[in-house]
Formats: structure tokens, C-alpha cells, sequence
């Protein structure tokens, strides 16, 4: 059946579509992310040690992902070099690539690198204690 139909998943009011096709690029993404998922899985009880009770290692790493499919160039990074900056991100506590900012991995040709956000600065210098209150005037 070469023409073969399957229904809308959103179920969008019973609409038929050609069956779906993933891009060469969407088909990467997906690789990469199983891949990454290997990585996660034998290594789950570092990110709950490291992420403690400030978040699940499950949603952390639901965030990694999705950073992955927001920033397609991640998937070009090793998987290791992902796992590490999200490992540093993991350890300070900070949510990587959120609407927060307090932290972003960027890609650097194969290479992946943890970027700390203003927002996480200022998360991380008020959790010393030492520092009550941050104002910032635009």
C-alpha cells in the first residue's frame, strides 16, 4: 500500500494526511536524542545526586532534549560533550535552555560548552547567602 493514510495524532477532527515522513535532519535529531538517552540512563543516579530535590532527573533531562530540538546544531556535537554540559548544568542546580536563561548549551562545531545566563547568576549569588536582593535598571 504505497498510498497509505494514517490519521492526524492532534486528532484534528478526523483529517486523513499521506503517511508522515521524517526529514534527513529530523531523522538525526531523533538518532541523536536515543543515543544521548543511553547516556542519561546509565548515568540517571549522577543527575539525581547532583540535581538533589530541585528537579526530577526525568525532567532535566526532557529539557536537554528539548533544547536539542530547539537548537537542531546540538545534535551535530558529540554526545558525550552534551552529557557534560549537561552534567555542569546538573550540578549547580540551573534548567538548561529554558525561558528562565539561567543557563544555555551552545554548540561549538562539535563540541557542546554550558553557558551561564544572567538570570543564573544571579540565581547562584543569592543561593550563597551572602547576597540578599539584585537590581538591575535597564
Amino acid at each position: 500500500m504505497a498510498n497509505e493514510t494514517k490519521s492526524d495524532p492532534a486528532g484534528g477532527g478526523g483529517q486523513k494526511e499521506e503517511g508522515w515522513k521524517l526529514s534527513p535532519k529530523d531523522r538525526s535529531i531523533a538518532t541523536f536524542s536515543k543515543t544521548l538517552d543511553t547516556y542519561f540512563a546509565q548515568r540517571r543516579d549522577q543527575f539525581a545526586v547532583a540535581l538533589k530535590d530541585v528537579m526530577s532527573p526525568d525532567f532535566f533531562f526532557r529539557l536537554v532534549v528539548t533544547a536539542i530540538n530547539k537548537t537542531p546544531a546540538l545534535a551535530s556535537c558529540t554526545p558525550a560533550s552534551v552529557y557534560q554540559a549537561a552534567l555542569d548544568c546538573a550540578q549547580l542546580p540551573l534548567a538548561p535552555n529554558t525561558p528562565l536563561g539561567e543557563a544555555h548549551l551552545i554548540p561549538y562545531g562539535d563540541k557542546c560548552s554550558m553557558i551561564i545566563g544572567h538570570p543564573g547568576w544571579a540565581k547562584l549569588a543569592i543561593r550563597t547567602g551572602r547576597i540578599k536582593d539584585i537590581n538591575a535598571l535597564p
